[in-house]
């Protein structure tokens, strides 16, 4: 049996591969698929300091993959609070393609856990939430 974390790369890897075949049955790049499955369903707004936060790039990376979303339709640049705050709203279209992100990894999931009992699911849930507060501990 494999330790945890080779568990993790090894599962991270073939889910990796699955979000390439989503990225190409849409018509988009990898990491707009990695950022449009960050946004949740309500939000309005998406700061660019707080993708920062959440994609873990580097600010000019996230830059670059910003406006090459901007100019392919899938955000719009929005003034923020202030002066030189950067924030962006996902077009029509956009959020679309998130809310077909977000069914299909519903989908996978739900076959991958299949034949597995509710109590199961649930466990693996609290066991990896568990796991990623105490790596999140052993980060800072």
């Amino acid at each position: 049996m494999n330790s945890t974390l080779t568990t993790f790369n090894q599962l991270n890897l073939l889910y990796q591969e699955q979000k390439k075949q989503w990225a190409q049955r849409l018509n988009i790049k990898l990491a707009q698929v990695n950022i449009l499955m960050l946004v949740a369903p309500e939000q309005a707004l998406l700061s660019h300091a707080a993708l920062i936060d959440s994609t873990k790039l580097d600010a000019s990376t996230l830059s670059r993959q910003l406006n090459g979303m901007a100019q392919e339709g899938l955000l719009v640049k929005t003034k923020g609070t202030e002066p030189r705050q950067r924030v962006y709203t996902l077009t029509e279209h956009a959020q679309r393609i998130a809310t077909r992100l977000r069914q299909w990894q519903t989908e996978l999931e739900q076959q991958v856990q299949d034949n597995w009992s509710a109590e199961e699911q649930q466990l693996l849930k609290i066991l990896l939430n568990r796991y990623y507060q105490s790596f999140i501990r052993f980060e800072k």
